[in-house]
């Protein structure tokens, strides 16, 4: 029998592992989604959307970390929270008619982690919330913060908590472009304070000329996937010089990449 400590190891251990059963355990992440086409210049590349959609099974997996995962999973239950137990029940939720619907009973969905497909883009995206309230149909994104970074944003317009927080400075782009998707003019920025459960809102009003950038790379990745077809696999140009680039280790079709 293992002593009290040893027992505490052992189990901390099998803990830690059971996040990275909960990570396997996720469905396959498919598609061109809106993170892709708002990463920064020095990490979107084309050519690995393209092998994406022209070789799905070549994607290699990645193990985390299990605290980064941790972190994940942290996130996921404030969001759930907010989602589940706090705005569905407000009534503001969207419901959304499910496509494959007998039209005498249609069956409606939330509009909570709801995946969308552009079909101009094909970009795929999952606002956390749409709701309709005062008149306006906005989306919310919502984000977990730590508790020294949401004390430097309280009262803060938003362009001052961008500049203090990343998270909210990246929330910017995705919800502008999650409202040129949708076709909408205003969204939500919701952070809570991870420690104190504290909130704050920011309200954002769409933008065209922020949406320029994802959209363009967007139709540049369709426009490769069409043009690989027609001509035997033929990919855009590797952003990457060698197997050995830091970006090409992060890359889950580092290998496909470099076989062609």
């Amino acid at each position: 029998m293992p002593d009290d400590s040893t027992l505490a190891f052992l189990l901390t251990n099998e803990l830690q592992q059971a996040f990275q059963t909960w990570d396997r355990n996720q469905p396959a992440r498919t598609g061109l989604h809106a993170s892709s086409v708002l990463e920064s210049d020095a990490d979107f590349c084309t050519r690995q959307h393209v092998l994406a959609e022209q070789f799905p099974d070549e994607r290699q997996q990645k193990e985390q970390y299990w605290k980064v995962l941790a972190m994940f999973a942290n996130g996921w239950s404030i969001h759930k929270k907010w989602q589940e137990d706090l705005l569905y029940p407000t009534g503001m939720v969207v419901l959304s008619e499910v496509e494959a619907h007998d039209m005498w009973n249609p069956v409606l969905e939330a509009e909570l982690d709801r995946t969308h497909i552009h079909q101009e883009t094909g970009i795929q995206f999952s606002p956390d919330a749409i709701i309709d309230f005062a008149g306006q149909r906005m989306v919310v994104e919502i984000k977990g913060i730590n508790h020294e970074d949401f004390q430097g944003c309280v009262d803060k317009p938003l362009s001052a908590a961008a500049n203090h927080n990343k998270s909210i400075r990246s929330a910017i782009p995705q919800l502008n472009l999650y409202l040129h998707l949708l076709g909408l003019q205003k969204g939500i920025i919701l952070a809570e304070d991870k420690n104190t459960q504290d909130f704050m809102i920011w309200i954002w009003t769409y933008d065209p000329e922020m949406s320029i950038k994802p959209l363009t790379r967007a139709i540049e990745v369709r426009t490769w996937i069409k043009l690989s077809d027609f001509n035997a696999g033929e990919l855009p140009h590797r952003i990457c010089s060698s197997i050995n680039d830091s970006r090409a280790k992060r890359c889950p079709f580092r290998d496909a990449c470099f076989r062609r």
